[in-house]
């Protein structure tokens, strides 16, 4: 838990120091309690927060392998898939995971807002993303640029409900590793929404 706890604010952008030190703290939770699927959970968050996107996703495996009936791992592991470019696992982990849960995870309502986004179902990404409760700087941005693109509503108002920034997004996308066409489409989006954003496609680089 301490793991996860370290390098949940800062994802892929955390200091080396604080990503090494929860591997560690992950390394030895697996070696303790190596068929508990938290620790793989645990040492899946901290490889992927260390830029080992396979390791990451085989650690997710095993985690599933271990529990497939726990919907946070198949929502985590789907976060995983669709940030490091493989769409359609990560959105089928996504929906798996929405099924029949009384409580659809976070990840997982991300996951299928950015696809509805990426492929201009913009009423639908403002739906995913508006059903995010939990504090989310991705699911703002995308709420954001959902209705920067719709068009409709007051801009303003959006901004002022989603507190979003230029600032905020550049560190949620650092934090998260977006492939940078998606980041790209998402910030055309923001700016339409009155976002004051880089130009198009700088902050995935």
């Amino acid at each position: 838990m301490l793991a996860r706890v370290l390098i949940a604010p800062g994802g892929k952008a955390t200091a080396s120091d604080l990503a090494d030190h929860a591997l560690g703290l992950a390394r030895e939770a697996v070696s303790r309690a190596p068929l508990c699927d938290r620790s793989q959970l645990a040492l899946r968050a901290a490889l992927d927060a260390k830029g080992r996107t396979q390791a990451a996703i085989e650690a997710g495996n095993r985690a599933m392998a271990l529990n497939p009936n726990n919907p946070d791992g198949a929502a985590a592991l789907g976060g995983i898939l669709y940030a490091a470019g493989y769409r359609a696992a990560g959105v089928s982990m996504a929906r798996d995971a929405s099924k029949d849960a009384d409580v659809v995870p976070r990840c997982a309502m991300v996951v299928l807002a950015l696809e509805a986004f990426r492929d201009a179902r913009y009423s639908e990404a403002l739906l995913w993303s508006e059903q995010v409760r939990e504090t989310s700087v991705l699911a703002n941005a995308i709420r954001a640029a959902a209705a920067g693109e719709l068009g409709s509503g007051d801009p303003n108002l959006v901004l002022d409900e989603t507190g979003i920034s230029g600032p905020k997004f550049r560190n949620t996308v650092k934090a998260v590793g977006l492939q940078p066409d998606l980041v790209s489409m998402l910030e055309q989006g923001l700016s339409k929404a009155g976002v004051d954003v880089e130009p198009v496609g700088s902050i995935s680089r």
